[in-house]
């Protein structure tokens, strides 16, 4: 690599003009200034970014861990975060797990090592977190999604519990009298929330719910929302007023299964699902969804992560209420 010393030989001055030109110190002269950073370019030199973080105490770095960017959701919330940092001067270090936890731990290290001024990441898993709370006390870190209220590490989450309801709540005042949440993989805690709320709002309006545990893991939210979907057919032998999906991808899996049976969508059953994904490309999905609010859980991770990072405080949990959008796999009791 091209050093300071070595742009300080080319030009024919001292290193420490050098450092003093390129921290933009006014004590340089005009022309010098010039000259340098003439030889830094044609050289290709490239400022020594950990070492300057060593005696400035920061790195104007963040680092950010998802567990799938074949996920739109994901790529959409590290777009809305790399504007979020963008506009407060920071630069972002993406990591992308692959929902894979062990690699996931090993990012979450690598980010420390590269001394980021701080970590924002959405886990795989909101239940397995211990191995974490050790290096959270070294680096300031926000995690976006549901972990255990106990676990001593700074959360801002959408209200899975709230969403669950939500959901719910649209399709008793769309008639439906069964209901059942289809899709839910119970070892993440957003979908164990989602249906605790979908559970107890069902009880409370006196619908018959169920819920579908799958025997087997499939290997993404359409799988499980298709098969789901069908083994559900096959064990109650009848067709739900209205299904819950654990996702808007898990929707999808459950509308190829309706198609597959001749079950039309909303006459003969009604469909929600959450995340709100953008479909326009395919003309024929219009979903009912529960929305997170991306650009408010963004807004607060940041703002609780810049605070960390100047020292004031551990952060907290908070938690942003969720919104329903009402489309077209939805309609309301009388109108179809």
């Amino acid at each position: 690599m091209v050093t300071i010393k070595d742009i300080a030989r080319a030009a024919g001055v001292h290193a420490s003009t050098v450092s003093r030109t390129l921290s933009g110190s006014p004590l340089v002269k005009d022309e010098t200034k010039r000259l340098i950073l003439d030889h830094c370019e044609k050289m290709g030199y490239m400022p020594n970014a950990l070492a300057r973080g060593l005696v400035q105490n920061r790195t104007q770095n963040l680092g950010m861990l998802v567990p799938d960017l074949s996920n739109p959701y994901y790529a959409e919330l590290m777009s809305i975060v790399g504007n979020a940092t963008k506009s407060i001067g920071y630069n972002m270090l993406w990591c992308n797990s692959f929902q894979d936890e062990e690699l996931e731990l090993k990012y979450f290290k690598l980010l420390i090592e590269n001394q980021v001024d701080g970590i924002i990441m959405h886990p795989i898993n909101g239940g397995r977190l211990e191995a974490y709370t050790r290096f959270v006390k070294n680096v300031p870190t926000v995690f976006i999604g549901d972990i255990l209220p106990q676990q001593a590490i700074a959360c801002v989450s959408t209200d899975n519990e709230k969403a669950g309801s939500l959901a719910v709540e649209h399709l008793y005042a769309c008639g439906c009298s069964s209901v059942a949440f289809i899709g839910a993989d119970l070892r993440k805690r957003a979908h164990n929330n989602r249906v605790k709320g979908f559970n107890s709002t069902a009880t409370l309006l006196g619908l018959d719910a169920s819920v579908v545990s799958l025997p087997e893991d499939y290997p993404s939210a359409m799988d499980r929302g298709y098969h789901g979907f069908r083994h559900y057919l096959k064990q109650y032998q009848r067709i739900p007023d209205g299904v819950v999906a654990v996702s808007d991808y898990g929707a999808i899996g459950v509308m190829k299964a309706c198609q597959e049976e001749g079950i039309a969508v909303p006459s003969a059953m009604q469909l929600i699902g959450f995340d709100n994904l953008d479909f326009s490309s395919l003309p024929n999905i219009n979903l009912t969804t529960v929305a997170p609010n991306k650009e408010s859980l963004v807004e607060k991770t940041t703002a609780m992560l810049s605070s960390m990072i100047d020292g004031h405080g551990p952060g907290g949990h908070e938690k942003v209420v969720p919104q329903l959008i009402v489309r077209s796999t939805t309609i309301k009791k009388g109108e179809l």
